[in-house]
């Protein structure tokens, strides 16, 4: 369930600042975040990310075999570049990243949780 807190009342990327680029956020409350794309990137949401990451809950029971061969597609910078964003329902926020990749949906939860986590990091720098 939503609150007012977990809201975002606006979304901006943002190619640079004292955070380095990423997504700055305005959420209900007037508080405002910038989430690296580095982070955002890495907490991608989608199936395949979560695969890539380990978890096997996305995957179908009756996959082919796997191979340990691995094609690197895209250059590290490629994939954190964050080049476009869209509102996705009233619930979360779609973004495209330089290599383009787009199927990870980042639900308010999702970005509320690493708001905190920005926050935390971010008051620690300071």
């Amino acid at each position: 369930m939503l609150t007012e807190a977990s809201v975002p009342v606006e979304v901006k990327r943002i190619t640079e600042g004292a955070f380095g680029a990423g997504v700055r956020l305005t959420w209900s409350t007037g508080e405002q975040v910038t989430i690296p794309s580095k982070t955002l990137r890495l907490r991608c949401p989608c199936a395949s990310c979560n695969d890539k990451r380990g978890d096997v809950t996305h995957q179908k029971p009756l996959g082919g075999a796997r191979t340990s061969l691995r094609v690197l597609k895209s250059t590290l910078e490629e994939e954190i570049d964050l080049v476009k964003l869209w509102g996705v329902g009233s619930y979360a926020i779609g973004m495209r990243w330089g290599d383009q990749h787009d199927s990870g949906i980042y639900t308010y939860a999702l970005l509320r949780e690493l708001s905190e986590e920005a926050a935390k990091s971010n008051a620690l720098t300071d």
